[in-house]
């Protein structure tokens, strides 16, 4: 074997060994790139996970808010509302309470003074029964 073709062996047994560690290198890089990929993805989703369950948190907080004010308010209005008419029911029934006891009143007077008068008639025809009849 001639040193050329030695040379040779060597040069070509020293490139399949480089292309073989090369491939490796690779090999491990790629992996070691695909793991930090993997991490920093990890790492961004739970951070953008956090965000948004944070603003939506903030805004269905601030809309919850302000429905609620609403609904405070248009609550209040009814029962303002419900107050009014309560009170305006209670002046009619007041009104119409006033105009029975009225009624009431002059129907016990009409009485009074339709029993007077009948009295008053009883005892006139009496009187002058007794007047007729004592004389005869």
């Amino acid at each position: 074997m001639n040193s050329l073709h030695v040379s040779k062996i060597k040069h070509a047994r020293g490139t399949k060994i480089s292309n073989e560690l090369e491939e490796k290198n690779n090999a491990t890089i790629t992996a070691e790139i695909e793991r930090i990929l993997t991490n920093v993805y990890r790492k961004l989703t739970a951070e953008i996970n956090t965000k948004i369950t944070n603003k939506l948190s903030t805004r269905l907080s601030e809309i919850n808010t302000e429905l609620n004010r609403k609904l405070i308010a248009e609550i209040t209005k009814i029962n303002t509302h419900d107050a009014g008419y309560a009170f305006e029911a209670q002046k009619i029934f007041n009104d119409m309470t006033t105009r029975i006891n009225s009624f009431e009143e002059a129907c016990r007077n009409e009485f009074g003074r339709i029993l007077s008068n009948f009295s008053a008639s009883i005892e006139t025809l009496r009187n002058e029964m007794i007047q007729r009849y004592a004389i005869a």
